[in-house]
């Protein structure tokens, strides 16, 4: 894959699931709050990519492996993502469903930056912000997880 159109597809991926916890921010008033940062932090997760893209494309450390190799892939989840925002639009999800969405994106999206990168050891700054990025998505996880079963969310 062209490591730019990587890195733009990396960034309308965080986008699309920022997108996707506002919407569902404005369909569950109880947990606005909670799809209000959450969507937060990912439109800061394509910031930081987006403002370290040059970086991340020039320097010669930064492998060629740290590119996701099925260019569908990003693609596909975005589309993913998409659709189920489109879907919800026609058909509301339920509570317990939209948290298990959530739950869906970020195991998704974590597993395209692990696969990435948590393998590499290294002190190149791109990588290191792919591994944040992977350990954005686990703490994601970990949150609604922790959150659903403070509200009793099955």
């Amino acid at each position: 894959m062209n490591k730019e159109q990587c890195i733009v597809d990396l960034v309308k991926l965080e986008l699309a699931v920022s997108e996707l916890y506002m919407f569902f921010s404005r369909k569950f008033p109880e947990d606005r709050f909670f799809w209000e940062d959450l969507a937060q932090e990912e439109k800061t997760h394509a910031l930081l990519l987006q403002s370290n893209k040059d970086s991340i494309l020039t320097k010669k450390e930064f492998k060629n492996e740290l590119f996701i190799s099925d260019e569908n892939i990003l693609r596909e989840t975005n589309n993913t993502i998409n659709d189920m925002i489109q879907k919800f639009g026609h058909n509301p999800p339920s509570r317990e469903q939209a948290f298990q969405a959530a739950l869906k994106t970020e195991k998704t999206a974590g597993e395209l930056y692990y696969q990435s990168t948590m393998n590499i050891k290294s002190d190149d700054e791109g990588i290191k912000i792919f591994q944040e990025l992977n350990r954005e998505f686990a703490n994601h996880t970990h949150k609604i997880q922790k959150y659903m079963k403070e509200k009793s969310i099955i």
